[in-house]
């Protein structure tokens, strides 16, 4: 059971406010039914109810009779990183417990301006916000052309595939034999060691490994250039067909594959994931990688699976 009562009034009021805003303007009567909506924070104060635990809403579309659950979030504005701080600790591996191919789950973000009337609205599905923060250009791959125009059908039915494609993006027909481009998610170049292990004493180093590769994932999902740096070393043995390349050339690198690239994403296997400390105290790293890119808005994701295995120093 999950209880938190440690809003304050003006937070309150912000989240029912865009909530109502999602309802009357993204969400309409017209086009949908509300089959469940969570009791507000008076109610669950006098007597806790575990329905709360659960998205904001659950819609029927009316046409086609699909149900989706929407939780909805607005941020006031973004921190110096150009992102927003989205979900509280456990809310995202709650929410995913509902998230179903019959009934996904989308996060609503609503973002600048007021919480009754914003500038821009993301609706993004809840497998693609995967860490407490989002930064800005992820918003904007989901954003709707108005953010005070309801959800047509199209729209719709891209979310759906969105959540659940119906064909599978992620088949080893599909697989990367260019050295060159491995090289850039594969990661030969090396991870360091130092960015998933130093200041975690105490904790599992399978959790800290797992941690440090996601983190570094999120970064490239969101075309975060400037936080390499902090994941690769200094100097790389090996990048692409090229020998002892420095980190700023790398981000050059990167950052110019992200301009013709700018849409990507990634999906760790977890259940292949393998590891194990070499005798000098790094430590041997693999597990299968599903990605793909586009390169706009409107084009095709192209699809691949990677099989990686590399050190961590």
């Amino acid at each position: 059971m999950v209880k938190q009562f440690d809003l304050d009034a003006d937070s309150i009021a912000k989240g029912t406010a865009f909530e109502e805003f999602i309802r009357k303007n993204i969400f309409t009567d017209s086009g949908y039914s509300i089959v469940e909506k969570t009791h507000n924070f008076e109610q669950n104060r006098k007597d806790f109810i575990e329905s709360t635990n659960k998205p904001d809403y659950k819609f029927r579309h009316k046409k086609t009779n699909r149900e989706f659950y929407v939780e909805a979030k607005y941020r006031t504005k973004f921190d110096q990183y150009k992102k927003v701080h989205v979900f509280k600790d456990g809310q995202y591996e709650r929410y995913v417990t509902y998230n179903k191919p019959e009934c996904p789950v989308f996060v609503a973000i609503g973002y600048e301006g007021s919480s009754s009337n914003p500038n821009s609205v993301s609706i993004i599905p809840i497998n693609k916000a995967t860490h407490p923060d989002i930064f800005k250009t992820k918003l904007e791959e989901y954003k709707l052309p108005s953010a005070s125009e309801p959800i047509q059908d199209k729209r719709l039915n891209e979310l759906f595939e969105d959540a659940f494609p119906t064909k599978k993006y992620f088949n080893n027909k599909a697989v990367w034999t260019s050295t060159a481009v491995l090289a850039l998610f594969i990661l030969l170049l090396l991870l360091n060691r130092n960015s998933a292990t130093k200041g975690n004493t105490g904790i599992n180093p399978e959790l800290k490994l797992k941690g440090s590769i996601e983190r570094y994932y999120q970064a490239l999902e969101n075309n975060n250039v400037e936080v390499l740096g902090y994941f690769i070393n200094d100097k790389v043995e090996r990048w692409y067909d090229k020998s002892n390349m420095n980190i700023e050339s790398i981000k050059k690198e990167t950052q110019a594959y992200f301009e013709k690239y700018p849409f990507h994403e990634f999906k760790i296997r977890w259940e292949s994931f393998k590891f194990n400390e070499l005798p000098n105290g790094d430590y041997n790293v693999s597990y299968n990688l599903d990605y793909r890119i586009k390169s706009s808005t409107r084009s095709t994701y192209k699809p691949f699976n990677l099989n990686t295995n590399y050190c961590l120093i």
